[in-house]
């Protein structure tokens, strides 16, 4: 039997191949076709492009073409000559619907203390800078001031011209700088960069003439003395301090007139809310007392570190009539140290004001401890205990030390949700005396019935006249419940103000 091959939809097969012919040059016309239309649809491309891509930009032409600034003076703080300060910025808007070109130049050029980046290039001087409709560029400033061997403080000015169309605006910058008393750290003192400024058995002054700026550790050697001037002014940079070796000895002899201050380098309006803009003033134990008398510390991580590294040598701090603000951890913090504390104000750290550890003698008689602190504060502003823990990522030890405390005249309290602005805390392995007399003190009836406490004013406002940030004034109003009710002593006679104490005192630093 003859088999017949079956051809789908039964079509022969020399009329399968004249149908595959028909649609090969079928196809081949169609690729010719695009071809031809791909290089009709690039050449119209390329002919049309210049004109997409060069649409002409419209500017503002009018004759006068006022652009705004920020601000019409960027003035820069107090910097120290040969220290470049902190960038500035100023914003320049255009406020009309087209693009505005602009030049911009430093009058003083070269020979400016000043330096730009205009809108993205380090330049002093820039020409036909353009400015969208609606639109804005930023300049950033910086200043460096030379040393000029002057000691009082000088203005360096600048002014920033801008020339748009047929309209000429200006900006001005201002800053004051002043030479100061560097001092750069050329050792290592417990690993930390140091400076030696007193060595052994040395007796040094530091004076007034012009500030003093500290990078690392500024360190007064064991056996020597350092005295500062009233009106004198330190400086520390970022991790700095002062730092008084065992056996050594610190005077700071400011007057009420003429504080000592002691603060970071960066003195920029901005700089004042960080709350660690150096280390600390750390004292360990010496033969003879650490004296620190119309001082005003702040920005610090720890205002002041007193404590017994090694065994006791008798010696106490004096602390008298001094400001302690705005410190990161604590503004007064001493480890088995005898303490004499008068007529002090320490106000808003962000831990406590007042850190009382491991032992001591201690006597604070008419202070203002008053923590304006609120961001997620939580620990009270003033906490007095008879040991110490260290902890490392290894360990934890624990230092013991009997603890005598005397407060007399204090307000113990502060702003915010904390309702226990005072803590004790104890263990038996060492004593633990504490006495509060006249003080005003908010803290809650449970932590008041463990307190040793007479003629208390509790939970009261002490109705200071205006003790808010930038403002500081702790003085008393008249209608203050801390008028006169203060427990009379000898010490001190006057007001952190220089007012003559009434007999009984007002409670707290200020009469």
């Amino acid at each position: 039997m003859e088999i017949k091959p079956v051809f789908a939809n039964s079509i022969h097969p020399k009329k399968t191949k004249k149908c595959r012919d028909v649609l090969n040059i079928t196809f081949l016309r169609f690729v010719i076709t695009m071809k031809r239309n791909i290089y009709i649809y690039v050449l119209t491309a390329l002919f049309a492009l210049p004109f997409i891509g060069c649409r002409k930009t419209v500017f503002y032409n009018g004759a006068e073409a006022y652009l705004r600034f920020s601000t019409n003076t960027v003035f820069f703080d107090t910097v120290f000559t040969s220290l470049t300060t902190t960038t500035k910025q100023l914003k320049v808007y255009n406020p009309y619907k087209q693009t505005v070109k602009t030049s911009i130049r430093l009058y003083n050029g070269s020979s400016s203390y000043y330096s730009l980046n205009i809108d993205g290039s380090a330049t002093n001087q820039l020409d036909d800078v353009e400015i969208a409709g609606g639109d804005s560029i930023f300049i950033f400033i910086r200043v460096n001031i030379p040393p000029n061997g002057a000691n009082n403080p000088l203005v360096v000015t600048d002014t920033i011209f801008f020339h748009t169309n047929n309209t000429k605006q200006r900006v001005v910058l201002e800053a004051a700088g002043q030479d100061v008393h560097f001092i750069l750290p050329d050792a290592t003192y417990f690993g930390l960069p140091c400076k030696i400024v007193a060595h052994e058995n040395e007796h040094i002054t530091w004076r007034n003439d012009k500030p003093y700026v500290i990078y690392g550790y500024a360190v007064v050697d064991s056996s020597a003395q350092l005295d500062i001037e009233e009106g004198t002014r330190v400086y520390i940079h970022k991790n700095g301090g002062m730092l008084c070796y065992r056996g050594s000895c610190l005077h700071v002899n400011g007057s009420k007139d003429k504080p000592v201050l002691f603060g970071g380098d960066r003195t920029d309006h901005w700089s004042m809310q960080d709350y660690a803009l150096w280390d600390r003033i750390w004292l360990m134990e010496s033969n003879k007392d650490h004296v620190i008398n119309y001082a005003q510390i702040s920005n610090a991580y720890i205002g002041i570190q007193a404590e017994t590294i090694e065994s006791a040598m008798g010696n106490k701090l004096i602390l008298t009539n001094t400001i302690i603000k705005q410190n990161a951890l604590f503004g007064l913090h001493t480890r088995a140290y005898n303490l004499v504390a008068e007529n002090n104000i320490i106000t808003d750290c962000a831990v406590y004001g007042v850190y009382l550890s491991a032992g001591g003698n201690c006597q604070l008689n008419n202070n203002t401890i008053y923590n304006l602190y609120e961001s997620s504060r939580t620990t009270p502003t003033v906490l007095i205990s008879n040991y110490y823990k260290y902890a490392t990522e290894q360990s934890t030890s624990v230092i013991y030390g009997d603890m005598v405390a005397e407060l007399n005249n204090n307000i113990i309290s502060g702003t915010g949700g904390v309702s226990n602005e005072i803590l004790i805390d104890s263990v038996q392995q060492s004593l633990f005396d504490i006495q509060f007399n006249n003080c005003l003190l908010k803290a809650s009836a449970d932590n008041l019935n463990k307190l040793n406490h007479k003629n208390t004013l509790t939970n009261i406002d002490p109705l200071f006249n205006n003790a808010t940030r930038n403002v500081w004034d702790f003085s008393l109003s008249s209608t203050s419940p801390c008028k006169r009710a203060g427990k009379y002593l000898p010490s001190p006679s006057h007001d952190i103000f220089g007012t003559l104490r009434n007999n009984p005192p007002s409670v707290g630093a200020a009469e």
